[in-house]
């Protein structure tokens, strides 16, 4: 097995991962698995430590969820290392492409027979007011409007984790949200217009386990980009459950495409999740694939 470093994200999941690091240790130990361990202490604390390894191929398994690799991605994607993840954050919902492990009953066969893929990234250029600009790499989702709002509503519920967390925020938000106007730039064709929630996918899932985008694939050199038109009420209540299994696809106020690159931009600052992390005061955000940048550790579907 290669070398295993381990970086644990202590406020993850409600803040309970913090009670995992001695019994991690104990059972890494046990297993005579080799490896360092690091304990981050705050936001993209996991990023630095990634950046420093070793670029030896070993593993960098994440303790945490969405938050954590979306962090541990930013260190990784494009040297030899390998991003794994033990599943204990609010949504997991990266785990889910990994067929990662969320016990740690289930970490040593996760380690011992997972395989390396190579995954796709998202990198993006956003841009605050004055012409602030910064980067980051996308390896799951983002969304804008809606989406963006369920997403930092979340952070308000401190009891819940999973689709229920997900499910209980978009209710929460539904009645008091407004849909914005963006300008969507995709293959060479501008549209400027009021959409519900604009939402690119590396991944099919988030939100704890909505499937809103089925046809999703880290594999295949696309983002695929679903956006939704103004919806009422009434109508975004019937709309949204159906997105939990995926089969909003059809519906009118649902449209879909696939690019390699494309920009989102507003004449209002806008808030955008990237892999649920909350970015605030956003003018413009331009979205580029990024072939097979970022190795990762897929386990068998069976080790949960």
């Amino acid at each position: 097995m290669k070398w295993v470093s381990v970086i644990v994200n202590p406020a993850s999941g409600r803040n309970g991962v913090g009670r995992q690091v001695v019994p991690l240790s104990r059972l890494l130990e046990r297993e005579s698995i080799a490896h360092d361990l690091y304990v981050t202490r705050s936001p993209l604390h996991a990023s630095e430590i990634a950046s420093r390894l070793p670029n030896d191929g070993r593993i960098v398994l994440g303790v945490g969820g969405d938050g954590t690799a979306h962090e541990l991605a930013q260190g990784i994607a494009g040297t030899r290392n390998l991003l794994a993840l033990l599943s204990m954050g609010s949504g997991n919902d990266f785990g889910r492409m990994l067929r990662s492990p969320n016990t740690l009953g289930g970490l040593p066969q996760y380690l011992e027979k997972g395989k390396k893929q190579s995954f796709d990234v998202v990198e993006l250029m956003l841009r605050r007011p004055r012409g602030r600009k910064f980067r980051r790499m996308m390896i799951n989702t983002l969304g804008i409007g809606f989406d963006a709002e369920v997403s930092h509503y979340s952070r308000r519920i401190k009891s819940l984790k999973g689709l229920l967390l997900y499910a209980v925020s978009t209710f929460c938000v539904l009645p008091r949200y407004k849909p914005c106007s963006y300008t969507l730039e995709v293959s060479g064709r501008s549209i400027t217009k009021s959409y519900y929630l604009i939402c690119l996918a590396n991944g099919q899932f988030e939100g704890g386990g909505f499937r809103i985008a089925p046809e999703a694939n880290p594999r295949d050199g696309y983002v695929d980009i679903c956006t939704v038109d103004p919806l009422g009420l009434a109508r975004a209540l019937t709309l949204f459950p159906r997105v939990i299994t995926g089969t909003h696809v059809s519906e009118p106020e649902v449209e879909f495409q696939r690019a390699r690159k494309m920009c989102i931009s507003s004449e209002n600052p806008f808030t955008v999740h990237i892999d649920g992390e909350i970015e605030t005061g956003i003018m413009r955000l331009e979205a580029t694939v990024k072939r097979e940048t970022l190795n990762v550790l897929v386990g068998d579907s069976s080790v949960r």
